[in-house]
């Protein structure tokens, strides 16, 4: 099974992550090294990301390093769609492969890997649109929802978080990627100075069309998690079993921060809880020595 972390400078200034990123994504491919050790690692970054992973001297982390796809161009505005370069990596990998964001590690061993072959698509948890995604009537994305009416249902209001992101059908994969792609391109072009295209229109490609195309296939998805996640208000319900899942428990069995990587920067103790926590969960499943990990810290305050 190959398995995915990405990672671009979407900045223009040299690359750096926070201690928090930084300690998080060590941790992320580290422990998933140590409980899926046939597991093959892949890094897609451009060359400024690799420099700073280099310096750190952490690259080795990974079975493989790909460069070149993320430091060509493309015409997609990273503004709005900072995760573009996960599409675009997607549209180049055979699978069956796993994605994972940097932001998410595995604490044990909850699954095997051969448990995610019995779906087409496995992924973190499912989300409730209303009140956050764009709908139909959203003026940027209206037309393009038009002209795939035919693909867009709209049967349910979910949509799927792909922090962590299965997916085991290339005939699928291929969809997915060539129109959540398209759409970020197109998006782009014809939106250059609109400020109302945003994060928004970002995660209904990534995410929203995932779930459309999915029920569109009749392709079942499932999940790693049973919470169902309504953004509107930050809140959670019991995931309808309607959905297949793997019961994991978050914060027992992984970890995916999300946007508590922007809440440390001001809550201290915050910060802390999380930092022990992935000390924790490096020392005890031994994934990566504690004192190069402290080196590293040091390394990235400088």
């Amino acid at each position: 099974m190959k398995a995915i972390w990405v990672l671009e400078n979407i900045t223009e200034s040299d690359f750096s992550l926070s201690e928090i990123e930084l300690m998080c994504l060590i941790a992320s491919v580290a422990n998933w090294r140590t409980i899926y050790p046939n597991s093959t690692r892949y890094l897609y970054c451009d060359a400024s990301v690799y420099t700073y992973l280099e310096n750190l001297e952490i690259l080795p982390l990974w079975d493989s390093v790909d460069v070149d796809l993320l430091s060509g161009g493309d015409l997609i505005n990273r503004k709005a769609f900072w995760a573009a370069s996960k599409i675009k990596c997607i549209g180049q990998i055979r699978t069956p492969f796993v994605l994972i964001d940097c932001d998410l590690y595995l604490k044990n061993k909850s699954f095997d890997l051969n448990d995610l072959s019995r779906f087409n698509i496995v992924v973190n948890q499912i989300e409730e649109c209303n009140g956050v995604y764009p709908d139909r009537r959203d003026p940027i994305l209206k037309d393009l929802i038009q002209e795939n009416s035919d693909l867009l249902r709209y049967e349910t209001s979910h949509a799927a978080n792909v922090s962590f992101l299965y997916l085991g059908n290339e005939e699928f994969k291929k969809h997915y990627y060539e129109m959540a792609f398209s759409w970020m391109e197109r998006l782009s072009l014809e939106n250059p100075e609109n400020p109302n295209l945003n994060g928004k229109h970002m995660i209904y490609c990534e995410q929203k069309i995932l779930k459309e195309l999915a029920d569109f296939y009749n392709y079942q998805i499932a999940t790693l998690s049973d919470r169902f996640i309504i953004r509107a208000n930050r809140s959670f319900e019991k995931l309808s079993d309607t959905y297949q899942c793997f019961n994991l428990e978050e914060d027992v069995d992984y970890v995916h921060l999300h946007t508590k990587k922007r809440e440390v920067l001001v809550n201290e103790n915050l910060f802390m809880d999380i930092k022990s926590d992935i000390i924790s969960s490096i020392a005890k499943l031994d994934s990566f020595s504690t004192k190069l990990l402290h080196t590293c810290i040091l390394k990235n305050r400088k």
